[in-house]
């Protein structure tokens, strides 16, 4: 703030100061850095702009009209039935709605992106979704590689999401006696990316409605938080959306079990609302938890590092140097713990994960095995990918080294002892 070319540069620059302080505050304190932030912001003005673009054809506007329909949506009341399902899009345009209609830097780049989108045909909007998947990565990659590594954003190829969700499904018949669909109100994918496995559950309501049920999806990125919101519309009827809570929110954080103290704003319904689903029985956890051995810069996270001392050795066999330990610091198994907690809270209920294909096997993980095996009362195990850095395997379903394994677990309260 005061440094600022023009009159204009300067009203700029006090909105984005002041939509940081809400941002921290009330969404996520690690994107305190200001390269962080504008990242956070550049992605949903970006991705906000393609969701407009997509709601409708427009087939038979001029790119001019067109342009102004897309910049337009985000306001106007014609819109506010896919508007407020995005909360914090739709809170971060209302911020900068002065700044992006005067002139000035930013304004300048939004221009040019809506110039872009007012010429280009969405091949999706006749025959379906395309490949968001592809979309995110590709964006993702070209945006800011590092990010995309060290979040271990990787998306699910649908037919294993597919193949998770029946094999659950088998997986609770047999070990708890019932379908997914009898006891579980509240199924939850807490890293849902572009949402594959939110699709793939339609599956097994075999042409039902939702009903009772709520299907509840968070994750902590925002360009796929549209994309996800957009790819659902076809799959479910607008009685059934009304059902599924799609978030953007940090799932490890501190933050998240606890109610905000105001709501004042977008950011902190949206929170009140991941904090809330997090309190209900989440009796289906499902999901391909991020997988990165690389530090993030992340909110308080002090309640689920506690819980990750169930995976480590004893204190008394802990030293500093351990593998063992620093093994555990993919934060791929801190969403394993986190969803390990959900099922056990809500009593009876399936786990079911896609994590590294190390876990099964090495001696890192004997722990957290163990610790799985006594909380749990039946596990399965489905070895996916082998691990390319130790093996000629050059085909696999994800882009990635190691290989990958599906995990699905019962549990079940009323049991005297799991297997």
């Amino acid at each position: 703030i005061g440094r600022g070319m023009t009159q204009n540069e300067e009203a700029l620059l006090k909105a984005l100061h002041d939509l940081k302080s809400v941002i921290i505050t009330h969404h996520d304190s690690s994107l305190r850095s200001n390269q962080a932030c504008a990242d956070f912001i550049a992605q949903v003005l970006t991705f906000g702009l393609f969701y407009a673009h997509t709601r409708y054809a427009y087939t038979d506007l001029n790119p001019q009209n067109k342009s102004e329909k897309i910049r337009d949506f985000w306001k106007v009341r014609a819109g506010k039935e896919y508007t407020l399902k995005l909360r914090p899009f739709k809170a971060i345009v209302d911020s900068l709605s002065t700044p992006l209609n005067e002139k000035n830097a930013l304004s300048d780049w939004y221009d040019e992106i809506l110039g872009v989108l007012a010429h280009a045909e969405y091949m999706g909007t006749q025959k379906g979704p395309q490949d968001f998947h592809a979309l995110f990565e590709r964006f993702l990659t070209l945006f800011d590689e590092k990010t995309r590594f060290y979040r271990g954003a990787f998306y699910t190829p649908q037919i294993l999401s597919d193949w998770v969700v029946h094999a659950s499904e088998d997986v609770s018949k047999n070990s708890l006696d019932a379908s997914i669909l009898s006891y579980a109100t509240n199924i939850i994918d807490p890293c849902c990316g572009t949402g594959s496995f939110l699709e793939a559950l339609k599956t097994i309501f075999e042409g039902k409605d939702l009903a009772e049920h709520e299907l509840i999806g968070f994750e902590i990125l925002p360009a796929p938080y549209p994309l996800r919101h957009y790819k659902l519309s076809p799959v479910y009827s607008s009685q059934d959306l009304e059902k599924i809570k799609i978030l953007l929110t940090d799932t490890l954080s501190d933050s998240i079990r606890v109610q905000p103290k105001s709501v004042e704003n977008e950011f902190a319904k949206e929170k009140q609302a991941a904090v809330s689903s997090c309190k209900s029985e989440l009796r289906l956890v499902i999901g391909n938890p991020p997988s990165s051995n690389h530090p993030i810069h992340s909110s308080p996270r002090t309640i689920i590092d506690n819980l990750m001392n169930d995976f480590r050795p004893p204190k008394l066999e802990r030293t500093d140097r351990q593998n063992v330990q620093k093994a555990l610091n993919n934060e791929a198994y801190r969403f394993l713990r986190w969803c390990s907690e959900r099922v056990i809270e809500s009593e009876k209920g399936i786990l079911a994960l896609i994590l590294p294909g190390a876990f099964a096997e090495s001696v890192s993980f004997k722990y957290a095995r163990k610790w799985l095996i006594e909380k749990f009362k039946d596990i399965y195990v489905l070895q996916i990918d082998e691990d390319a850095r130790r093996s000629d395997a050059t085909q696999s379903l994800f882009n990635v080294l190691q290989g990958r394994l599906a995990l699905i677990a019962s549990y079940d309260h009323s049991v005297d002892s799991q297997n």
